[in-house]
């Protein structure tokens, strides 16, 4: 074997090498499916998910309105698990009729949206006015080409006829995208606390059902002596008990907190790497 043919051996090795990682990293960042000989920390991490979950549909009522699929992606793989596989959880999500209550905030919610001009998800609206603007650029761009070969349009002259036309194809879309997130942010600005005002009693039963769940969580950390402090969560609302909140913070001019929850301590664990830091399940929603 040559020093060319080993050297290609070792690159492919690297790339295979570097694919397994990737591999494995998403396996362990996916959380394992749920069953009844879960352990303890893994029914804490779907419990704090489902938090998660239900405090950012509560205290944002409007970024999630037309997110079906997220809908259904998080009542397949952290909801339905908890049902079925944790009986208090079930107990208090049944005794709070949660999917009514949600689906009749989530209505209600739509409605409001759409008297303001807003039927459909951003990206969704977002795809109507920059899919023509990259179609009609390269149209034109093939034109001038083809016009070009006919000897229609001068060599020297096609590429002052091609750059602003490739510049405004570039530009145009983040303009648009930008003028419609911020469309969009301004009546979430407006209309929030309205809507809270307007439907504080199931307001008040989604928070209460949150904080059941939140004490459920925290009842299996102290059974079995798991820190509290292991455990954090990003949330929109600081005045839940059992929780401590560790510092507020803000994203595309949205502000939420990290919180950890407050157990007896079981151990020290100061600075430890063991801590489970807070994860934005809700980050793709924060950057539309």
């Amino acid at each position: 074997m040559n020093e060319t043919e080993e050297n290609k051996e070792d690159t492919n090795n690297s790339e295979e090498e570097q694919k397994e990682k990737k591999k494995q990293k998403s396996k362990r960042q996916k959380n394992p499916p749920l069953s009844e000989d879960s352990p303890p920390t893994q029914f804490i991490q779907y419990m704090l998910t489902a938090i998660g979950f239900y405090d950012y549909l509560i205290n944002r009522p409007f970024d999630l309105i037309f997110q079906d699929k997220m809908y259904m992606q998080y009542d397949a793989e952290i909801i339905d698990p908890l049902l079925t596989y944790n009986d208090a959880f079930k107990k208090t999500h049944e005794e709070n009729e949660v999917d009514s209550l949600l689906n009749s905030l989530r209505e209600t919610a739509i409605k409001r949206a759409e008297t303001s001009g807003f039927t459909e998800s951003m990206r969704k609206k977002s795809r109507k006015y920059t899919l023509p603007i990259y179609i009609g650029s390269i149209v034109v761009l093939g034109l001038i080409v083809a016009l070009t070969f006919m000897g229609l349009i001068p060599e020297g002259l096609q590429l002052w006829i091609m750059i602003p036309i490739m510049v405004v194809a570039c530009i145009l879309p983040t303009v648009v995208n930008y003028l419609l997130q911020k469309k969009w942010l301004k009546f979430i600005e407006d209309n929030t606390q309205a809507f809270k005002s307007d439907n504080i009693n199931e307001i008040n039963k989604g928070i209460e059902f949150i904080q059941e769940i939140i004490n459920i969580a925290r009842e299996i950390m102290i059974e079995n002596e798991l820190d509290g402090r292991r455990f954090r969560m990003m949330i929109f609302n600081s005045d839940y008990k059992n929780l401590h909140i560790l510092e507020e913070r803000s994203q595309k001019g949205v502000d939420f907190y990290v919180a950890e929850f407050v157990t007896p301590v079981f151990e020290n664990i100061e600075d430890s790497e063991d801590i489970k830091k807070p994860e934005n399940n809700n980050s793709e929603e924060l950057k539309e």
